[in-house]
């Protein structure tokens, strides 16, 4: 897998825009793409399976607040799932969160979402608060953290 870092360019934001459309319900819209992109301590990556990225297959974002990385989010196309990708976006992530010298990756999830909890525990990453209903004033969400 290759990892280019997004930066403000119409391709990398319609792919990832596209993407998150594909795996997420709702997705965000383009305006929120191109401010988390125009933001100096967000970074993205898009993932793909060729160095010209033709064969986009996910992508995830984060956020640096302090001296923590803040996963905001994270995709793999429905079609390359159970391939390990999402594994290797998360080394990619903590490569990146040392490399900026951050102690912690943070995430907060759904507690419906259980392939995303089994992907954090995997990272060990443990639960370090639980937000009640958060997501849409129904479903409560875990907050996660990880050391670097």
């Amino acid at each position: 897998m290759f990892f280019f870092r997004v930066e403000n360019n119409t391709r990398g934001i319609e792919i990832i825009a596209d993407i998150d459309a594909a795996c997420f319900d709702p997705p965000w819209r383009i305006q929120q793409w191109r401010a988390e992109i125009e933001n100096p301590e967000n970074h993205i990556f898009l993932i793909s399976k060729d160095r010209e990225l033709l064969s986009p297959t996910g992508f995830f974002s984060f956020g640096i607040s302090g001296d923590c990385a803040e996963l905001r989010k994270i995709a793999v196309l429905p079609a390359y799932r159970r391939q390990h990708i999402a594994d290797m976006a998360m080394s990619k992530l903590r490569e990146e969160a040392r490399l900026l010298k951050l102690d912690n990756i943070l995430v907060e999830v759904a507690i419906t979402n259980l392939a995303a909890i089994r992907l954090y525990e995997k990272h060990i990453f443990y639960k370090i608060s639980i937000r009640k209903k958060y997501y849409n004033n129904l479903v409560d969400a875990l907050v996660l953290q990880k050391e670097i």
